[in-house]
């Protein structure tokens, strides 16, 4: 199996070819349909395997380029078809991935390497034969561009297929390390920026790849390279394994919506430096090149197109089916953060060295505030007349437990803290193998200072920003105020929602003076309705005043008590 590490090494160096390799598929691949069809009555890990040893033989095999990529084009459908029943292990996993899941995750990453690796070699070997007539002049008046050749060529025509179905690989490869919540390493950028810079240079990073009459962007090396740096700015921290794969099938109509130029124009404050191993970034203060300098050979991009649609989105507009507008409102939601939180970035001081208990998660807080009780013992349920309602809505608890994190900074109603522990470290009751509820954007949390003396200890926020720093997770949240008591809610009014008891957070203003306020798990309530809490046998009616926080998982309201 090829790991990064491995991954890494051979990228750079030239695969030695072996004349006496022999193909179970055929010396030019006239065997490969009948080969595939062996795979079908074979479970996942076993076609991974068949499809190993093929690709392993591939790479060494001294055939033609056009004849190994006939047939890397024959085999593409059969890996993705694998890739796919493999992704059903992982994909749909909201928390840490078991030894059986990350074994998964290592088939598929070989896969795509090996068949980056086949690609890198053929498009090599291309541009070899391209250029094998000497000729030292590649470079001509501008010092980097080189000269064109016409698209006639095969060999070209040869290395632009090769290249742009290797940057249509490495979007899967970031795919898959994002699916683990983990950053794109920098041998991807670095062969990302090396690849594209040379389709500049031979004149084919806009050939379009497809004979359909639809001319968008992104059917070409130019179009996938931009997917991959949009995708360098999105937050994966704050999406769920399986909005990842929707994500990534909205990309290429983003790139529609962006464009990119060498010319270096005031107004663009969004580059690439192409050769390096970073993705695109900001000016800033910070950015790790000069990208004026002449130095450097920097692409810029116009993002303000798809900032303005984003915008739109964000507002509800165009957006007619339900379902879709929370996925994407959300998702441009948080685009937009990330692409204010990067064009805004400094260096964060990182000196605090406050210990607090962390706890993640509604059902996690409510267990911790309650005592352990169930929400039938919060409400006292067995004292509760028969003649009153006295069903109780199921919760859906994950016991995660308390963390120890480090808080850097703190005010009255914003924190950032990272994770005491490495990120799949021991619970601080020294149990190992925890299944870590990742801090999402719009997650809930509680925090706790480990030295408080307050009688209401405990804070609860939502996550603004959760990203990886160093081998950490650090995260931004926005402080709601002191959890007050736990109690159950139920409608006062008879109509179709029901009457059930539901888990209820009541959380003091988060200024002197100010309302109190409920967190519920997001259900049937709305602004209006009428609500009687109770906590024990203590009863209060409410109203539903105002909606302050609507996320996934909770919903916060001004309340306003109209008795006890």
């Amino acid at each position: 199996m090829i790991t990064l590490n491995e991954f890494e090494r051979l990228i750079v160096i030239n695969i030695d070819q072996q004349l006496e390799q022999r193909l179970v598929i055929g010396d030019e691949g006239e065997f490969l349909q009948e080969w595939i069809l062996t795979l079908s009555g074979m479970n996942k890990h076993e076609k991974y395997q068949r499809l190993r040893d093929l690709l392993n033989n591939l790479l060494v095999a001294d055939i033609g380029e056009n004849v190994l990529f006939r047939i890397m084009s024959g085999l593409t459908s059969c890996v993705d078809q694998t890739v796919s029943m493999l992704h059903h292990d992982y994909v749909y996993e909201h928390r840490v991935l078991s030894s059986e899941q990350q074994k998964s995750v290592f088939e598929v990453r070989d896969l795509y390497f090996l068949m980056i690796l086949i690609y890198k070699n053929i498009a090599t070997r291309a541009y070899i034969h391209l250029h094998q007539d000497g000729d030292d002049g590649f470079y001509n008046q501008t010092g980097w561009l080189k000269k064109v050749v016409s698209m006639g060529s095969d060999a070209k025509k040869l290395i632009t297929a090769s290249i742009y179905h290797m940057m249509g690989l490495y979007l899967k490869i970031i795919l898959e390390f994002a699916l683990n919540y983990e950053h794109t390493p920098r041998i991807v950028w670095q062969q990302l920026n090396f690849w594209y810079l040379r389709a500049v240079q031979e004149d084919i990073a806009y050939h379009k790849m497809t004979k359909s009459t639809n001319t968008s962007a992104k059917n070409s090396i130019n179009g996938r390279y931009e997917q991959a740096c949009i995708a360098s700015f999105i937050n994966f921290f704050a999406y769920r394994r399986q909005d990842m794969l929707m994500m990534f099938k909205i990309l290429p109509d983003w790139v529609n919506l962006i464009q990119s130029t060498f010319e270096a124009r005031p107004e663009l404050r969004l580059f690439v430096n192409l050769s390096g191993n970073y993705p695109p970034e900001f000016i800033t203060p910070y950015a790790t090149v000069n990208p004026y300098s002449e130095e450097y050979q920097c692409l810029f991009f116009d993002a303000s197109a798809l900032v303005s649609q984003l915008k739109k989105i964000q507002s509800g507009k165009y957006i007619s089916n339900y379902a879709q507008a929370i996925f994407e409102r959300r998702l441009a939601t948080l685009a937009l953060l990330s692409f204010d939180r990067y064009a805004k970035q400094d260096k964060i001081d990182r000196i605090g060295q406050q210990p607090n208990l962390l706890l993640t998660g509604f059902g996690a807080i409510f267990h911790e505030i309650s005592g352990g009780k169930t929400l039938a013992e919060v409400i006292d349920l067995s004292n509760i007349q028969d003649t009153q309602p006295k069903q109780i809505r199921r919760l859906l608890h994950q016991d995660f437990p308390k963390e120890q994190v480090i808080v850097s900074s703190k005010s009255d109603i914003l924190a950032r803290f990272y994770y005491a522990n490495p990120p799949f470290g021991k619970a601080i009751d020294g149990s190992s193998n925890i299944q870590r509820n990742f801090l999402q954007v719009f997650g809930i949390f509680a925090l706790k200072s480990e030295n408080s003396t307050h009688k209401n200890p405990w804070r609860l926020g939502v996550v603004q920003w959760a990203d990886k720093y160093l081998d950490n997770v650090e995260v931004d949240g926005r402080l709601l105020g002191r959890i007050l008591l736990t109690a159950g809610v139920r409608l006062l009014s008879h109509d179709d929602r029901g009457q059930d008891y539901v888990h209820a957070l009541l959380i003091e203003g988060d200024e002197p003076g100010h309302q109190s306020t409920l967190i519920i798990p997001r259900c049937h309530f709305k602004v209006g309705d009428l609500l009687l809490m109770r906590t024990g046998v203590k009863e209060i009616e409410l109203r539903l005043e105002r909606n302050l926080l609507s996320t996934d998982e909770v919903e916060q309201y001004q309340i306003v008590r109209l008795n006890g």
